[in-house]
């Protein structure tokens, strides 16, 4: 028994609503996520003190911060000097170019695979090699993002140790197994300083003013 055209395209109709449904609320439930995270770690940042908070709320710009709130405690509390927001800077942003690169490269195939179809003459050389040529950008840009989740692990893991020392491990773990559950991790210790070591007081400076000296 055969299906009448117009319920083939009533059941294509409903499942493009359905899908394009689910991405606005997935898009959604990101963008909430991302801003719920770059508000934390731009509260970290600033509470503490470290240049250019908000960076906090730029992808690249992001990592670098996640950097330097790790340097910053193992500096004062190691007594190290690591560096890591340097390293993470540039593997963001070559991991960046990598893919662009990777994007352009497919736009490219596509357009000589339509011209192929239409019957127009493709070099088949230059597709290998662009296939060739995108494997292995495709290699480096995947290994450039271990690193990158590498060090951005060891950092969170500095993050929530200077926060909340107790609850570190199982805030990095959790995070690592469950992406959604990082942001909320990072806004419970938006406000916290439990691992770091004590302030010293600002110096006081006092204007003489004869017999009795204000302090300021």
């Amino acid at each position: 028994m055969s299906v009448p055209y117009d319920d083939y395209v009533a059941v294509w109709y409903a499942a493009m609503m359905i899908w394009g449904v689910a991405l606005l609320i997935g898009c959604a439930i990101g963008l909430a996520l991302w801003l719920f995270r770059s508000w934390s770690i731009y509260q970290i940042s600033k509470r503490r003190g470290l240049s250019n908070p908000w960076l906090s709320w730029i992808p690249v710009g992001q990592d670098w911060m996640v950097g330097s709130i790790s340097d910053q405690y193992q500096y004062l509390v190691r007594g190290k000097v690591t560096n890591r927001r340097k390293v993470m800077l540039w593997l963001s942003i070559i991991a960046c170019a990598l893919s662009i690169a990777i994007v352009a490269m497919v736009v490219v195939l596509m357009g000589e695979m339509g011209m192929a179809l239409s019957g127009y003459y493709v070099d088949e050389v230059f597709l290998a090699g662009l296939g060739i040529a995108m494997f292995l950008i495709g290699m480096i840009d995947v290994g450039i993002a271990v690193a990158l989740f590498v060090f951005l692990c060891m950092s969170k893991y500095d993050l929530y140790r200077s926060a909340e020392p107790k609850n570190a491990v199982a805030y990095l773990v959790v995070s690592i197994f469950f992406s959604i559950l990082d942001p909320v991790f990072l806004f419970i210790c938006r406000n916290k300083d439990d691992g770091m070591p004590p302030r010293k007081p600002a110096p006081q400076t006092y204007v003489d003013s004869g017999d009795n000296t204000t302090y300021l």
